[in-house]
């Protein structure tokens, strides 16, 4: 067990590495298709953590980012218990470059500022 280090760094460093290794694949060899990238899917999930507790006791529930695909979770951020995963989305996907991603969420991604009025972020 490793203690006295801060959770997120790690996360953040851990999450780059994990990115790196599901960058989207090169341009499509496929007739017809030349120069078009093939795209990365995410999903953007939030789950409670069976068994973990915070420092007041309260179950822990974390916002996570992960790879349709191959399953990887490249970046994750706690939701305090006096919130929801709305208002942590956009904080979840800053760390993130969403250059050739396709974004996937359930109930948490349609409303507020992460939804179709909001803000945009673009990609190629």
């Amino acid at each position: 067990m490793v203690t006295g280090i801060a959770a997120a760094p790690v996360d953040a460093a851990i999450g780059a590495w994990l990115s790196g290794q599901a960058a989207a694949p090169p341009a499509s060899p496929q007739p017809g298709r030349e120069g078009h990238r093939e795209l990365t899917a995410l999903a953007a999930d939030g789950k409670t953590v069976r068994g973990a507790k915070d420092a007041d006791g309260t179950q822990v529930h974390l916002l996570a980012a992960m790879t349709h695909d191959t399953g990887l979770v490249l970046a994750q951020t706690d939701v305090a218990a006096k919130t929801n995963e709305i208002p942590m989305l956009p904080a979840l996907l800053d760390g993130l470059d969403l250059t050739g991603v396709i974004l996937t969420a359930d109930a948490t991604g349609p409303t507020g500022p992460t939804g179709p009025t909001g803000p945009s972020r673009s990609s190629d």
